[in-house]
C-alpha cells in the first residue's frame, strides 16, 4: 500500500455472517483511497493513489 500502515478487522453476526468490516489505515490524509493499476480510480487532489480500491471494497459488501 505504497507505505501506508493498514489493518483489518471483522466482526459476525449470530449465524457467523460477516456483520461490520474494518479497515483502517494510518498517515493516509484527507481524500479517497484509489488504486489506478488496477483501473479503479485516478489520483487528484481528493483521491489518493493507495493501492486500495476503497469504493469497490464498500460496493462489493453491499452485494
Amino acid at each position: 500500500m505504497h507505505g501506508i500502515a493498514a489493518e483489518a478487522a471483522g466482526w459476525t453476526n449470530g449465524a457467523s455472517l460477516d456483520a461490520i468490516k474494518l479497515h483502517g489505515t494510518g498517515g493516509m490524509g484527507h481524500g479517497t483511497a484509489v488504486d489506478p493499476l488496477s483501473g479503479y480510480g485516478t489520483q487528484n487532489p481528493y483521491t489518493l493513489d493507495l493501492g486500495i480500491p476503497s469504493t469497490k471494497l464498500i460496493a462489493r459488501n453491499w452485494a
